[in-house]
């Protein structure tokens, strides 16, 4: 397929971070494999090569998760949009970050009657803003998912998010959903990151980690 103007390539789409994400893109269906290896390439440069945009926002993750501490509050929904552009920057380097709207909103599935999701995401063309978006839902209350201890409400806050980025991801830019061989791969490749970067162990890769029995909700 030859793509138009500014898509050409993957490398030049990313290029002018944070801009909306042009009409019709998701329709361009990159290659998800070529989509997964950018992110893996910039998650493994050397720190002494990072941008300056990427060096604040691992100021800024810091700084979200000092006042997460200090406040003990459910963070908003402005909030919680930043941190998606925040960890955009860090380790997407996409246009994420005004890619997504982000909703608090409690939600079961039908086929597990007994438990609740902690997060969804869906992508689709959306007229009102000219181009494809990604709808991201979290629970508003983070409970501790199954195999998770009491506790790990910022873990489980963090890695949901990150959970559902990986889905708008491949949602916006390849064209696919689910948890395929692209979408483990990507959140492997996240969960890594954040250890060696970050200092935290996630595990959003973990497709069986987003759900909570609704009698621990009580």
């Amino acid at each position: 397929m030859t793509l138009p103007g500014w898509t050409k390539s993957i490398t030049t789409l990313f290029r002018d971070q944070h801009r909306p994400v042009g009409k019709g893109l998701a329709q361009l269906s990159h290659r998800p494999k070529d989509l997964v290896d950018l992110i893996r390439g910039q998650l493994n440069q050397p720190r002494k090569s990072w941008s300056e945009r990427k060096k604040q926002a691992w100021d800024g993750v810091r700084m979200w998760r000092r006042g997460y501490e200090f406040t003990k509050e459910d963070p908003s929904e402005m909030a919680m949009i930043r941190l998606v552009g925040i960890l955009d920057d860090l380790l997407f380097g996409s246009s994420l970050g005004s890619s997504i709207r982000f909703q608090w909103k409690w939600f079961g599935l039908p086929s597990h009657a007994d438990q609740i999701a902690l997060g969804a995401t869906t992508t689709a063309f959306d007229s009102s803003v000219d181009g494809c978006i990604a709808d991201v839902w979290m629970h508003p209350e983070p409970h501790p998912p199954l195999g998770y201890s009491a506790g790990d409400f910022e873990t489980v806050l963090f890695e949901t998010l990150l959970h559902e980025m990986c889905h708008a991801y491949l949602g916006l830019y390849a064209c696919r959903d689910g948890h395929g061989r692209a979408w483990r791969a990507l959140g492997a490749s996240i969960d890594e990151a954040m250890g060696r970067i970050v200092g935290m162990n996630t595990r959003c890769g973990d497709t069986k980690a987003r759900l909570f029995k609704v009698v621990d909700a009580w």
